[in-house]
């Protein structure tokens, strides 16, 4: 006997027979889900994968009516019904499509109270892979929103994110009048350069990382920037990620950019 005094044959009843998916074992015996998963494992469990372990148990307990009480009737949200009925909220989703009911724009209640367009919504609603922090920012402002869907017209499916460590190296290497605007600061028609000079010289420099920048519709994508940024009269300086292996060499090609 384990020191959760659980028994193959118990947890062989519960999985199977009952259909509980080991999440939900553990939350019913006040077992951390790393701990169900190490002692099914130890004690010989064949487990089901997480999918067909919610699908069975979605299925035996759920119907249209629970769903639609619970939805439209009481208007809770997907992520609440899935904590309510102890399902993944991914599956509530895929069962809500399969009874053709509508899906409301849950998560963004904020956003409609603004008053927005159904265009907002559709540009604030692409943001869906960053952080709260940057949905609150496009939500919020109003000229950065703009610019999104700006670029989202054009194709560019971009993703406003942090420095990165290879960013943060380039950084060190230019002078304190070039600051990174990577994050979504600045934009030229749609393009979000890493790092422009902010004392009156028209000039951008670009991180391009070895393996992204290399791809075919990156490619297709870079050549596009360079001809916007020119277009816009800025000169670029374009430092690929192999360049840090000689920084000597990199040091005096960014010094000849700089004094040029």
């Amino acid at each position: 006997m384990n020191k959760y005094n659980l028994t193959l044959e118990f947890l062989e009843k519960e999985h199977f027979v009952n259909n509980k998916p080991l999440r939900i074992i553990a939350q019913e015996n006040n077992i951390s889900e790393g701990s169900i998963f190490y002692l099914a494992k130890k004690l010989g469990l064949k487990n089901r994968t997480r999918e067909e372990s919610n699908k069975l148990f979605f299925i035996k307990n759920i119907d249209k009516e629970v769903l639609y009480k619970y939805y439209i009737t009481e208007n809770k949200s997907i992520k609440e019904i899935g904590e309510i009925l102890k399902v993944c909220p991914v599956t509530i989703w895929k069962r809500l499509k399969e009874f053709h009911i509508s899906i409301k724009p849950n998560g963004w209640k904020e956003v409609w109270n603004k008053g927005l367009d159904k265009n907002d919504i559709r540009v604030i609603a692409k943001a869906k892979k960053q952080s709260k922090t940057l949905k609150k920012r496009i939500a919020n402002d109003s000229k950065l929103r703009q610019t999104y869907k700006e670029a989202l017209e054009k194709g560019n499916k971009f993703l406003i994110r942090k420095k990165n460590k290879f960013e943060s190296k380039i950084e060190k290497l230019l002078p304190i009048d070039y600051k990174y605007v990577g994050d979504g600061k600045f934009w030229i028609e749609g393009f979000n350069p890493d790092f422009i000079n902010v004392n009156g010289c028209k000039k951008i420099v670009e991180a391009y990382g070895d393996y992204w920048h290399n791809l075919p519709n990156y490619k297709i994508r870079d050549e596009k920037r360079l001809k916007m940024y020119k277009k816009y009269g800025y000169d670029t300086l374009v430092i690929w990620q192999h360049e840090l292996n000689n920084l000597d060499t990199l040091k005096q090609k960014v010094s000849r950019f700089i004094r040029s």
